[in-house]
């Protein structure tokens, strides 16, 4: 179990998956609907997420919430990490609402310096740069930056992650010197510590995104595609952040007049959010918006319709879900983070 939870801290989810699942096979009955079995559901849930296995990572979720609430109402700060995670999980599969509701819960849970309230912010912030909200985001993430420079037991790859979401949110706003330079300073610190970090393949992505918007075409390839290799390697080619790549990099590619491998590139994009979100995730938008520009350039107008069309159904439907806070702007999702 040990070892399994440094896996996953490390960001190994698929070396410590097995491990998880054999300590919950050699837990007893007891101890399975008890304060252990819930902290391995809870384990078992961030793996099955890291790996887009959504739906298993909310069954785990799910289980270690009700044997908590259940069975140990004292102990809130289990039950508050445990909602931190469904609610990354409903921002994954796109239902903006319920995770906003849960983060929420889970900040009135948790004292002000706990580690989970910090945690819990970071996410909020995504949620929010998903959502356009970026102001707020932003508001949170400084947050989260001046408690990080307050605690000097935080760990270089925490902090890391947290410039690369402030950078996320600047290259939104199109303040692309203070997003390239807050990318780079998280870079550094990945460097430093494991190149081959899919961490770094996402900061890689990030900076090539700014190049793309800089129209350094080549430029933004070339990042991009180092940022895919170490993703794919990481997680699988089936994997939301993936997804999220090639969509990006299929981006470029038309920017280049690359139709081919641009139309590739939506396609695999397309599978992997519909085997792992769905096929109603909003951010589909953006990947089908593009490949409605591929397939038209390409010469397949008939095709190119019916995307078309499931784009402008996407879009409504979205729209419908929460009209106050799901606003979709295709270049702010092609961009990536």
């Amino acid at each position: 179990m040990n070892l399994a939870t440094s896996l996953l801290a490390a960001g190994k989810p698929a070396e410590a998956l097995p491990l998880l699942e054999e300590s919950l096979r050699e837990l007893g009955a007891a101890e399975r609907d008890g304060l252990p079995g819930s902290v391995v559901h809870n384990e078992l849930g961030c793996a099955c997420q890291s790996l887009s296995r959504l739906a298993d990572a909310a069954a785990h979720f799910n289980r270690a919430a009700e044997i908590l609430e259940a069975r140990y109402p004292g102990e809130t700060r289990r039950l508050a990490m445990v909602l931190q995670n469904q609610a990354t999980l409903w921002h994954a599969r796109g239902d903006y609402h319920r995770s906003e509701s849960l983060y929420r819960r889970v900040l009135k849970m948790a004292g002000d310096g706990d580690p989970v309230t910090l945690k819990t912010l970071e996410s909020l912030a995504m949620l929010y740069l998903d959502e356009g909200r970026h102001e707020r985001a932003e508001r949170c993430l400084r947050r989260v930056l001046e408690r990080q420079e307050n605690s000097p037991g935080v760990v270089p790859r925490r902090r890391a992650a947290t410039l690369h979401n402030l950078a996320a949110v600047y290259q939104a706003r199109r303040s692309f010197a203070a997003a390239e330079s807050t990318y780079r300073r998280a870079l550094d610190i990945w460097d430093s510590l494991d190149p081959a970090a899919p961490e770094r393949g996402n900061t890689l992505g990030g900076l090539g995104t700014i190049a793309y918007w800089k129209r350094d075409f080549d430029k933004a390839g070339r990042l991009l595609e180092a940022a895919l290799a170490i993703e794919e390697a990481a997680y699988g080619a089936g994997h939301l952040k993936v997804a999220a790549r090639l969509q990006s990099l299929a981006e470029v590619y038309a920017a280049q007049d690359r139709w081919e491998e641009a139309r590739s590139c939506c396609e695999r994009a397309i599978t992997a959010w519909e085997t792992a979100a769905g096929p109603h995730h909003p951010r589909l938008v953006a990947v089908l918006h593009t490949y409605v520009r591929v397939l038209r350039a390409s010469g397949s107008e008939d095709q190119a319709r019916e995307v078309e069309a499931r784009e402008q159904a996407l879009r409504k439907a979205i729209a419908r879900a929460n009209p106050a806070s799901h606003v979709v702007d295709v270049d702010e999702l092609a961009a990536g983070k």
